[in-house]
């Protein structure tokens, strides 16, 4: 009987883990998905919005396609759909002046900005 229960408990045990490793991967995959569904989103609207916003800003990404683009002065284009704010690097500055880079964005940034 003390057998039953120990192997009984053991897989209950057992269970639970399996549970929540699944559940955890689920939740990794769906956290990634929802991300790169509101990227989608920025590049599929950048025409649709009136509304949209410019800046200048130094690019910080950790997607290791645009790690090389990583302290770059660049050109974003902001706009809130649904209640989310979506960021989209239009444009980034690599030339080795960096004050050169900042002017050269700023420029595109208020000929985006006027229209």
């Amino acid at each position: 009987m003390t057998t039953s229960f120990i192997i009984l408990t053991l897989l209950l045990i057992a269970a639970i883990l399996v549970a929540w490793f699944y559940r955890s991967r689920a939740d990794i995959i769906l956290r990634e998905s929802r991300s790169q569904q509101i990227e989608n989103y920025a590049y599929r609207d950048a025409n649709l919005d009136p509304n949209a916003f410019y800046n200048v800003q130094r690019i910080e990404t950790d997607r290791p396609k645009y790690r090389q683009y990583n302290g770059c002065w660049g050109v974003c284009r902001r706009t809130s759909k649904r209640g989310f704010m979506f960021c989209a690097t239009i444009k980034a500055f690599t030339d080795d002046d960096d004050d050169f880079n900042r002017r050269e964005a700023e420029e595109l940034c208020e000929k985006l900005n006027a229209r």
